[in-house]
């Protein structure tokens, strides 16, 4: 997920291109509205999206958890914000049932973590 901003936008075109991937025909403002881009075939598929359901950007990029991916400093979703997105997509069918077990996997996680059983 990334920040909706136009300057965002114009990385997110460059990173792509530098990557040498096909890029859509886009413009960096078009980053400032709701934005869904999705590369790849499952279950390799990025998507790279500038909304979610459940979550506001600022506070879901203050409860991330910093990481580095080869030597890349990234930001990791915060398992509570994760909980909160997954229960909140009101998606339909298989992808509801999917969204309902993964709400269900990551509380079992944290239940885990506190030392909790079922």
């Amino acid at each position: 997920m990334i920040e909706p901003t136009k300057e965002n936008g114009a990385k997110v075109i460059v990173a792509l291109q530098d990557a040498q991937l096909e890029v859509p025909e886009i413009r960096p403002e078009e980053f400032e509205s709701r934005l869904v881009l999705s590369f790849g075939f499952e279950p390799d598929a990025v998507d790279i999206i500038n909304f979610t359901a459940g979550i506001d950007f600022a506070a879901a990029y203050s409860n991330a958890i910093p990481a580095h991916f080869s030597g890349i400093p990234v930001k990791i979703l915060d398992i509570h914000d994760l909980i909160r997105n997954k229960e909140s997509l009101n998606r339909k069918e298989e992808k509801s049932l999917l969204d309902q077990y993964d709400a269900a996997v990551l509380k079992k996680i944290l239940k885990k973590d506190k030392g909790q059983s079922d």
